[in-house]
């Protein structure tokens, strides 16, 4: 079996319950992520110590992507958009979920779902933020 055909053996699983989930609010689909990172985080360990980090980095994009494809209704979610849009969540969601299991998954699931579920009001208001500045210093 390689190694994208085992990161899928416990990802896809995983996928079809995020689809399960009756309501598609960021705070339960990020609290339902991070406790099925905590249950998992072994297999993450194993994975970044033996050099796959590249590879479940790249299921991970994909997931992500499969996952806004599939569900976000209020983002057009085609063309560039939807490239980096993915690209931007993706890193975002991954670095901070690696970030989490390294530090030995010390802060609680419900902070760490609490801060992946308003990244999507944050980010907007980081974009404002940095038009405005743009702007400004284009004057």
């Amino acid at each position: 079996m390689r190694c994208c055909e085992i990161i899928n053996h416990y990802i896809d699983p995983f996928y079809d319950e995020l689809n399960a989930l009756p309501t598609k609010d960021p705070a339960v689909i990020s609290e339902a992520y991070f406790t099925y990172v905590a249950h998992n985080s072994a297999l993450f360990e194993v994975l970044i110590k033996s050099g796959a980090e590249t590879i479940l980095s790249q299921q991970f994009t994909q997931l992500v992507s499969q996952f806004y494809l599939t569900n976000a209704q209020t983002i057009p979610f085609e063309g560039d958009y939807a490239r980096y849009w993915n690209s931007f969540v993706a890193a975002g969601l991954y670095n901070m979920t690696i970030d989490w299991i390294e530090d030995g998954r010390q802060a609680p699931i419900s902070l760490m779902a609490e801060i992946a579920g308003r990244s999507r009001v944050d980010v907007r208001i980081v974009v404002q933020s940095f038009t405005v500045l743009t702007f400004e210093s284009d004057l």
